[in-house]
C-alpha cells in the first residue's frame, strides 16, 4: 500500500482514493459563491438541531456535507469537528472515512495505516453496496449545491444509481427532486406528467416514512400548481401532514399546496413549518401569505401586515442579505399600504448596495422610487401609478436580455408584486414577445389569472405566431371577466 506523504499532490491523492468515493474526490463541479456556501452552512446547522426525529441517514449525510462546506470556506477546525460527529454516528461509512482521509492528508498527516484500513474494507462482502451509497452521497452534494451544471451532474449520477438499485427510494426521491428543481430553473426538462408519476412511485411504495411523506408533499404541490382537483390535493396533504407532522419541509410543501388553492389551512401549516425551521424561503413564503387577502380574510389586517413585515425582514436576514426579492416585496407592501417613506427607504438602500444588486433589481428599484415621487408630488391615483410602472418597464425592456425579460415577467404576474390587473396584458406581452417560451407564458397566465377561456384562445394565437391577435384576445377576454 502506498503511503500518502504531505508532499503528495491533490491529483495523486484523488487517484489513491479513486475506489473510495467521498465528497472531496467528486469529478467536476461548479462551486457556489462563498456567501452561498455560508448560507448553506447556516441552514444545515439549523436542520440538524431542529429535526430531532429526522432520518438518521439524512443526518449523517448532512454532517458530511457540512464538513465539506466548512473546508471550502476555510474553517478546518469545524470541518474536522463535523467529520468527527459523522464518525460518531457511523464508524464504517465510506464517505465519512474518505472525508477524514482527505482532511488528515491536507493537514500533513501520514495516512499509511488509515489507508491500509480502507483497503481492507474492499475485502468485505457488502463493499459494493457501501460504494453505491457513497456515490449517492456525492450526487446529494451536487444536488444541494444547485445550479444547472451541478443539478445535471446529480441527475446523471442518481439515474445510474436507480437503474442499478430500483428499490432505492431515497435515490428515487432525490432524482425526482433534482429534476423538479432543474425544471424550475430552466423551464425545460422532464414532462410534468412523468415527474408526477415518479413522485407517486416513491409516495406509494417507499417503506421509510421520511421519503414517503417527502414525496407526498412534493406531489401535492405539483398537482396544486397545475390546478388538479382540490380533493386530490387535500387527500395527499392530509396523509403527509400526519405522517410528517414534525418535518418542516413536508409541512412547508403542504402549506404551499393549500396556499395555491386558497385554503386557509395553508397559513397554519406554513406557520408550523417556520416554527420548526426558520430559513429564508419559509419566512418569505409565510410573509407573502400574510399579504394574501383571500387566505387572511378572517384575520386582523394590521396584525397580518405586522407579521408579513416581520417575516420579509427575517427572510432577508436569514439569506445573509442575499434575498433581494424579500426586500422588494416588503417595499411593495409598504407602497400598497401608503407607507411611502418606509418604501422609499428600502428602495434607496437597495440602489446603494451594488454588491448584491443585479440589473433587474436595480431597475425595479429606480422604478419604485419614481412611483413614490409620483404619488407624493402629484397625488395621482393607483391606475396612474400603474401606468408609470408600465412606462418604466417599457424603457428597460428595449435593452433587456431574454433572461431579464423572463425575470420581469415572473415578478410581474406574481400577485404579491402586481399593482393592478388593469392594462396588464399589454405589458406582459411587451415583456415576453420573442424572448420567452410561449407554453411557459400561458402556464403562468393560467396560474395567476385563472381564466381558462383566455388561456386557450391566447395559446392558439401564440402557437400560430400571431402575437397581435393574441393581444386583442387578451384585451377582449379581460373586459368580459
Amino acid at each position: 500500500m502506498a503511503t500518502c506523504e504531505q508532499s503528495t499532490s491533490k491529483s495523486d491523492f484523488i487517484k489513491l482514493m479513486e475506489t473510495f468515493p467521498c465528497l472531496f474526490n467528486i469529478g467536476t463541479m461548479k462551486k457556489p459563491s462563498h456567501t452561498r456556501m455560508k448560507l448553506l452552512i447556516r441552514n444545515l446547522e439549523f436542520d440538524i438541531k431542529s429535526e430531532e426525529e429526522s432520518y438518521e441517514g439524512e443526518r449523517l449525510k448532512v454532517l458530511n456535507v457540512l464538513s465539506w462546506l466548512y473546508f471550502q470556506v476555510g474553517d478546518m477546525e469545524q470541518a474536522k469537528c463535523k467529520n468527527g460527529e459523522a464518525q460518531n454516528l457511523s464508524t464504517d461509512d465510506l464517505v465519512t472515512l474518505g472525508n477524514r482521509a482527505f482532511l488528515e492528508w491536507y493537514s500533513g498527516s501520514n495516512l499509511s495505516t488509515f489507508l491500509d484500513h480502507l483497503e481492507n474494507l474492499k475485502l468485505e462482502k457488502d463493499f459494493p453496496d457501501r460504494k453505491m451509497a457513497a456515490k449517492a452521497y456525492q450526487a446529494n452534494l451536487l444536488f444541494r449545491l444547485s445550479g444547472i451544471f451541478n443539478l445535471s451532474a446529480s441527475i446523471k449520477m442518481y439515474d445510474d444509481l436507480v437503474r442499478q438499485q430500483p428499490d432505492n427510494f431515497e435515490c428515487k426521491y432525490y432524482l425526482c427532486f433534482a429534476h423538479r428543481r432543474a425544471m424550475t430553473m430552466s423551464h425545460r426538462g422532464l414532462d410534468e406528467r412523468k415527474l408526477e408519476e415518479m413522485f407517486k412511485d416513491v409516495a406509494d411504495n417507499a417503506t421509510e416514512t421520511y421519503w414517503k411523506t417527502a414525496a407526498m408533499s412534493e406531489l401535492a404541490l405539483l398537482l396544486a400548481k397545475k390546478h388538479a382537483p382540490v380533493r386530490e390535493v387535500e387527500q395527499l396533504v392530509h396523509k403527509a401532514k400526519i405522517l410528517g407532522k414534525d418535518n418542516p419541509t413536508v409541512l412547508f410543501k403542504c402549506g404551499m399546496a393549500l396556499k395555491i388553492q386558497g385554503d386557509e389551512e395553508g397559513l397554519a401549516l406554513l406557520e408550523r413549518s417556520v416554527s420548526l425551521r426558520n430559513n429564508t424561503l419559509n419566512c418569505h413564503q409565510l410573509a407573502q401569505v400574510y399579504t394574501n387577502y383571500k387566505m387572511t380574510r378572517n384575520l386582523d389586517r394590521n396584525e397580518c401586515d405586522r407579521k408579513a413585515i416581520k417575516n420579509f425582514k427575517a427572510s432577508y436576514e436569514y439569506s445573509l442579505k442575499e434575498n433581494i426579492k424579500a426586500l422588494l416585496d416588503l417595499g411593495f407592501l409598504y407602497l400598497r399600504r401608503k407607507r411611502f417613506e418606509e418604501s422609499l427607504e428600502i428602495y434607496r438602500s437597495l440602489s446603494n448596495n451594488w454588491s448584491v444588486i443585479n440589473k433587474i433589481h436595480f431597475v425595479l428599484t429606480k422604478i419604485s422610487e419614481s412611483l413614490y415621487l409620483l404619488l407624493q408630488r402629484t397625488g395621482r391615483e393607483r391606475n396612474d401609478v400603474f401606468i408609470a410602472f408600465i412606462t418604466g418597464l417599457e424603457l428597460f425592456k428595449r435593452n433587456a436580455s431574454a433572461s431579464d425579460r423572463l425575470q420581469l415577467f415572473d415578478m410581474f404576474v406574481n400577485p404579491n408584486t402586481r399593482l393592478s390587473r388593469q392594462s396588464s396584458f399589454k405589458t406582459l406581452f411587451g415583456l415576453i414577445k420573442d424572448s420567452v417560451n410561449e407554453n411557459y407564458v400561458t402556464q403562468k397566465l393560467m396560474e395567476n389569472y385563472r381564466t381558462e377561456e383566455l388561456v386557450e384562445e391566447t395559446e392558439l394565437f401564440l402557437t400560430e405566431g400571431k402575437p397581435g391577435e393574441a393581444l386583442l384576445m387578451l384585451d377582449f377576454t379581460h373586459r368580459q371577466c
